[in-house]
């Protein structure tokens, strides 16, 4: 804990900061669960490896048949790579045959975002909407689009161009009727006559 709170920027904070036993301090992961300094295990819901799980033996081997070979960019010629953008496009519907290779959410996010902004009339979108808690990533651009971190303490608020839309909650909020997608659509065409 003290090396990082000394040394790794405080845009990353720690979750589960004030448990009974102090920050949760992860040491391993196998699978759905995760593993504390005490040895006790956590069912992970929160991890951007939740899809595949902790240590998956089968891309743990990937990994490292890859990296015992060559790590290198997409600028380079390399044997798998057209063949895994062949093999992605092919889980697609017709139409979208084109794969871009990204490092990161943010970075995948900020893409989709210049793409979306190159495909408006003019090239240029003047609005975007977003949903209320979503969290984008760490550029400029995102965070601006992001209301977990632009209404959060030290955020600067929403930018004019940005409209937020509640989250499709049939629980707790606004859309309590069993046509959430009828519901966004109207709130869509609500801001898009501002």
């Amino acid at each position: 804990g003290r090396q990082r709170d000394c040394h790794v920027g405080l845009n990353l904070s720690v979750s589960y900061r004030s448990t009974p036993a102090g920050p949760l301090h992860l040491v391993s992961g196998e699978g759905c669960w995760v593993k504390d300094s005490s040895g006790l295990l956590h069912l992970d819901c929160v991890s951007n490896v939740s899809h595949c799980g902790h240590a998956h033996p089968r891309i743990t081997r990937a990994a490292a048949t890859q990296l015992s070979c060559i790590n290198t960019n997409t600028r380079f010629l390399t044997p798998h790579l057209g063949e895994y953008a062949a093999r992605l496009a092919g889980t697609m519907p017709a139409g979208l045959e084109v794969v871009f290779f990204c490092n990161s959410g943010s970075e995948a996010n900020d893409l989709a975002l210049r793409l979306a902004c190159a495909a408006a009339p003019g090239g240029h979108a003047e609005d975007v909407i977003v949903m209320d808690h979503a969290y984008h990533g760490h550029t400029s651009a995102l965070i601006g689009l992001s209301p977990y971190k632009f209404s959060s303490p030290g955020g600067l608020g929403k930018p004019a161009h940005v409209h937020v839309l509640p989250v499709p909650d049939q629980l707790r909020g606004p859309f309590l009727q069993a046509d959430p997608a009828g519901d966004i659509a109207r709130a869509i065409k609500e801001v898009r006559k501002r």
